[in-house]
């Protein structure tokens, strides 16, 4: 069973996944100034609406980070949101049967208080598993917004990581250095 819902997710993920990758793009005309003392032109800045990747993210699982073009991103959403939801709804079901199974017992069955710490352990299970998906599509949400808003930021760029190991002598122990350049 979680095979299949691992397979069904992963097809889903795999069949979408170009549909959302060429989100068409919103280009707004924005006033640059050159250093140029001729005059000023106009330069034409792909943006990305923070509203429009709020909206997207809430109507598909990873839709807003699809959309600002951040395919991994959307793609680990995609599959926590699913994945969350489809768990809520087996342990819903789980539920139903054991409170069908506990209204069915006797009044006098000994098995009438297991099967109600059942139902109310698998209650409690579908709840928190509502809960992170209500978690996982804020995150998303908070996440497409602010991405929306740094599309055109530009970044630095690390030129070089080096890791090196120390021996210290004296101790009979190993040091890591690690230095980052920018």
């Amino acid at each position: 069973m979680k095979k299949a819902i691992f397979l069904l997710i992963l097809l889903g993920l795999i069949l979408l996944l170009p549909c959302f990758g060429r989100a068409q793009e919103d280009v707004n005309l924005v006033r640059l100034k050159k250093p140029t003392p001729v005059s000023d032109s106009l330069i034409l800045l792909p943006k990305k609406s923070p509203f429009g990747a709020l909206v997207r993210s809430v109507a598909f699982p990873g839709g807003g980070q699809f959309y600002n073009k951040k395919v991994l991103k959307g793609s680990i959403v995609f599959v926590a949101e699913t994945g969350f939801l489809i768990a809520a709804v087996v342990e819903w079901r789980r539920r139903d049967q054991h409170l069908k199974k506990f209204r069915e017992l006797p009044l006098d069955s000994p098995d009438k208080a297991w099967e109600f710490e059942l139902y109310e352990y698998y209650r409690d299970m579908r709840n928190m598993h509502l809960w992170c998906v209500a978690g996982v599509v804020f995150l998303s949400m908070l996440d497409a917004y602010v991405d929306a808003h740094l599309f055109n930021f530009e970044q630095e760029k690390i030129k070089e990581v080096d890791i090196s190991l120390v021996p210290q002598l004296e101790k009979e122990e190993v040091g890591i250095i690690l230095s980052i350049n920018f």
